[in-house]
């Protein structure tokens, strides 16, 4: 094997070990976004092949769901079907679904290595080739965002793809070179919309090339792309609507933006570029645009233009994620290698030349992706959190989670276990439900289920209240702090949270800096909640937010056991229901309740049930029948001294009612004594005798 192939080999091979070693390891960092890959596949290979938001087109998810199919075939024992099988996937091993979403994203990461490495080739010559694959081995942005299961990374695959269709036109004018070229535009945007502005590269070639803008085959290949956008996303003609709904709101996210961070056409040369190949490889991208300009030859200058055109549309949002700038990434590594090719032709010694060049733009890429490796590859704080609380809390119970909904431990909870339900019935029917409960009764793995008091809605109480604690009965309060937290809890809460609860455990990431939040912490893309860095990474050796457990003091020992996944699916409809309630949906509220005692008769008569009704009932403006839900919530849970407090309070304030307050109170002091409000109530009782 001649030398240049084996070098290109083991960089090849560089690049596909950093992109899979995290998944080896099994610990990629949870995202967002890859709720989007596990969830939505699985529905469609269910049956449903319209989304029930619009803000991402579908291919990639269709894609995800043949996948899944194909796994049920060869998986599904034979005496389950497939849609059963996959029902039970959809249910109880999303994170099956989720990893097999991963491993795909990486398979596209490395195939853009290729496609790289031959687009280089193609428009530079064989030394440029192995230099830009060297560099698309090690950019940080691609090594960073490969284990997550996303879009990005797929796109990128496709437009680099369309591009290297796109410099075939240079040497043919084939109407079906124009069609394969426009048919990679078209899938890359069905993968994601930024993914259209591939096209400006076929646009560049048969301008560059003195082409008439009335050749037929521009408009063939504008058809092509649409077409095969339109197929890769068939809803958006069958549901015109609701597509466009979804996407102004997505232009309208895209326009404001999440934070001030100024221009984006400066914010992702200076940021997003700047720390994918380091201060030295932004300085050879400026190099390469320049002598592309300059080239005479078509090639460097359809490379520059296709760069500008997603570079000038991308940067005009303020938002500005790094992942965005993911295709820009990848062409900065060509447009580098091209300038380390001219630079090495025009020098005495053009091995010392070109090592030089390697080592200092190879370097400091290389250094930054092997700590992201390092960092991918360990579990991160949520994960050790979330397995500290399923061995020592008991199941059952619900935590205040206070700060970032993003930094919430992964558990398994009724309020998600509804939105399956939920979305699963409205694919499936009720009918297909009911059928498949008996199912789920005996597959339901054993797993500890809670629940988070702060869900959509309650922004309110983020920063942290006490007010909150005692509304949502907390038995644990979770708060966490990370530079990627829109969040910051409130200082006033934080001093008076240890006289309600006690401290219990820390999760700090190994490596995070004694000052936490103010004092020399890494580099972070800072609108996006993907709690692994990209600069500056110091001592850091593992992922994710500083979290804190708390016990409220007063907490039961045990907790409210779900035995069932009968249970589980009633308590979870249950929760739909009080949600449906305060939504202004009465009939919505009384279908569900009966459908949960349906399921399981026990869970709508349970004490916790009608302590949240109340709860619901109060907010509501209904103090009378809060008081109602709460009296029969303490027939059968008399011990709830926090209960017996808040109908006390009720008492005392909405209703007038003394003598229900009185009673109320003296029975918080007989289950305790030592209460921290026990002299406020004892001077009532005395007030009132």
């Amino acid at each position: 094997m001649p030398r240049t192939a084996l070098l290109a080999v083991l960089l090849l091979l560089v690049g596909v070990a950093l992109r899979v070693l995290p998944l080896l390891a099994g610990a990629p960092v949870p995202h967002p976004d890859e709720f989007n890959a596990t969830f939505w596949p699985l529905l469609v290979a269910l049956g449903d092949p319209t989304p029930e938001v619009f803000y991402y087109p579908y291919f990639h998810t269709y894609v995800l769901a043949l996948l899944q199919i194909l796994r049920g075939v060869i998986l599904a024992p034979s005496d389950v079907s497939l849609h059963t099988w996959l029902g039970i996937q959809y249910f109880w091993h999303p994170d099956s679904a989720l990893q097999l979403a991963r491993w795909v994203q990486a398979l596209f990461g490395c195939l853009t290595l290729a496609l790289v490495a031959s687009l280089a080739r193609r428009i530079y010559g064989d030394t440029a080739a192995w230099v830009a694959l060297g560099l698309a081995s090690v950019s940080l942005l691609a090594v960073r965002q490969s284990p997550v299961a996303g879009l990005d990374v797929p796109m990128t695959m496709w437009y680099i793809a369309a591009i290297h269709a796109a410099i075939r036109l240079i040497e043919t004018r084939a109407t079906g070179a124009y069609l394969w070229a426009a048919f990679l535009v078209g899938l890359a945007a069905s993968t994601k919309y930024h993914g259209a502005l591939a096209a400006t590269s076929i646009l560049a070639v048969h301008l560059l090339t003195g082409r008439s803008l009335k050749d037929r085959n521009l408009w063939f290949a504008a058809g092509a792309a649409i077409s095969t956008f339109l197929a890769g996303s068939p809803y958006i003609l069958g549901m015109p609507a609701a597509f466009l709904d979804g996407f102004g709101a997505l232009v309208t996210h895209a326009r404001t933006g999440l934070l001030d961070l100024g221009p984006g056409w400066i914010h992702h040369v200076l940021f997003s570029l700047r720390v994918n190949l380091g201060w030295p490889g932004l300085a050879a991208l400026v190099v390469g645009l320049v002598l592309s300009v300059r080239d005479k030859e078509v090639g460097p200058r359809v490379l520059t233009a296709t760069f500008l055109g997603y570079y000038v549309v991308v940067g005009a949002s303020p938002l500005v994620f790094a992942r965005y700038a993911l295709p820009l990434a990848m062409l900065q590594c060509i447009l580098a290698a091209g300038a380390v090719q001219w630079l090495v032709r025009r020098t005495p010694s053009p091995r010392l030349a070109l090592a030089v060049c390697l080592v200092v733009l190879g370097l400091p890429a290389t250094y930054a992706s092997l700590r992201v490796v390092d960092i991918l590859r360990t579990p991160d704080t949520r994960q050790q959190a979330a397995a500290w609380i399923e061995t020592h809390v008991p199941t059952g119970t619900t935590l205040c989670n206070f700060g970032t909904w993003a930094a919430d431990p992964p558990l398994l909870t009724d309020a998600g276990t509804w939105w399956q339900v939920r979305r699963y019935v409205r694919q499936a029917g009720a009918r297909d439900f009911d059928e498949l409960l008996p199912v789920l009764e005996h597959t339901r793995p054993a797993r500890p289920v809670y629940s988070y008091a702060l869900q959509a809605g309650w922004q309110q109480y983020e920063a942290g209240n006490l007010r909150a604690i005692d509304e949502f009965q907390c038995d644990y309060v979770l708060s966490n702090d990370h530079p990627l937290s829109p969040v910051r809890l409130d200082t006033t809460f934080l001093a008076q949270l240890p006289s309600v609860a006690q401290h219990v455990a820390r999760f700090t990431p190994v490596g995070w800096p004694a000052g936490g939040v103010a004092h020399g912490l890494p580099v972070y893309d800072p609108i996006d909640a993907y709690f692994v860095p990209v600069a500056d990474f110091g001592a850091l050796r593992q992922p994710g937010p500083s979290i804190n457990l708390w016990r409220v003091r007063g907490a039961p020992v045990e907790g409210s056991a779900i035995t069932s996944a009968r249970e589980l699916l009633a308590r979870a409809i249950l929760r739909g229901a009080l949600s449906a309630l305060e939504s202004g949906r009465p009939e919505d509220f009384a279908q569900l309740q009966h459908r949960s005692r349906d399921i399981f008769p026990a869970a709508i008569q349970s004490a916790s049930y009608h302590r949240k009704l109340g709860w619901s009932r109060r907010r509501l403006g209904n103090p009378q029948q809060a008081a109602a839900e709460w009296q029969q919530s303490l027939q059968a849970d008399p011990a709830n001294e926090r209960l017996w407090l808040e109908l006390g309070l009720l008492a005392a304030g909405e209703l007038k009612d003394v003598e229900m307050a009185t009673a109320c109170f003296r029975r918080v002091l007989a289950l305790n004594p030592d209460h921290r409000r026990a002299p406020l109530l004892q001077a009532y009782i005395e007030a009132r005798s």
